[in-house]
């Protein structure tokens, strides 16, 4: 059966796409360039925080959206795997670049492990959204210093490029779910708006995954080129 396909939902994943390139790119001109950009603070850690909030919420509303049309948890199993499968393999790379600050538990983790869970979760139906207010209660700690065995699933003190434990990050995968759940099975509501310039915004959003494989690369080539 062809993924069922929401053109809103593509747009809202190419804004995140977008937003994450220029942030991405703010933190390698500090990163390795020594730019006087502090991308840990300010302006640039809430737009951090937007991006990453907006992705995960699209996470949820996407496999609310595919759920209703397809309840069978094996091809979630195969896609969360999957996805697990590249978090790991970005896990390797990093630790080959810097074993101080590699990439344990990244967003790639995150959503990997969010589709897994998501069909547990599906039953609950609205009620998710009271269980994502407790997942959210992560945002309460200032990091705890716990074993990183538990970093996957609690914010942890330690050192890393990239870190989304499921306390708090879970929770906004399942508002998002709430939200498409409502709107699309509850309501029934379809987008009515479409046109070729809109379509053509939207193939970022239709190929997600692939864009954040290569999208760093890219810009460490670009830079490269540009700046030496």
């Amino acid at each position: 059966m062809p993924a069922i396909r929401h053109l809103e939902l593509d747009l809202a994943r190419t804004i995140a796409i977008v937003m994450m390139v220029i942030f991405h790119l703010a933190f390698d001109l500090q990163y390795f360039y020594h730019w006087n950009i502090d991308t840990a603070v300010g302006a640039w850690r809430i737009f951090e925080r937007v991006t990453a909030h907006l992705f995960l919420f699209v996470v949820g509303a996407s496999f609310a959206v595919s759920w209703s049309h397809t309840p069978c948890y094996n091809k979630y199993l195969r896609r969360g795997l999957m996805l697990l499968g590249w978090g790991m393999v970005i896990s390797i790379v990093t630790y080959v670049m810097d074993p101080a600050t590699f990439i344990r538990f990244g967003v790639l983790h995150l959503i990997g492990v969010s589709i897994l869970l998501l069909p547990l979760f599906a039953k609950f139906k609205e009620w998710n959204a009271v269980i994502a207010l407790v997942f959210l209660t992560g945002w309460l700690s200032n990091d705890w210093d716990l074993p990183h065995l538990l970093l996957p699933i609690f914010p942890t003190v330690f050192d890393s490029l990239d870190y989304f434990p499921l306390f708090p990050w879970f929770g906004t995968v399942l508002l998002g779910y709430v939200a498409g759940y409502v709107i699309y099975t509850r309501l029934h509501w379809h987008w009515t708006i479409s046109s070729p310039a809109l379509e053509k915004l939207s193939w970022p959003g239709k190929h997600s995954l692939i864009i954040y494989l290569v999208h760093q690369p890219m810009i460490f080539a670009l830079l490269k080129i540009i700046l030496g």
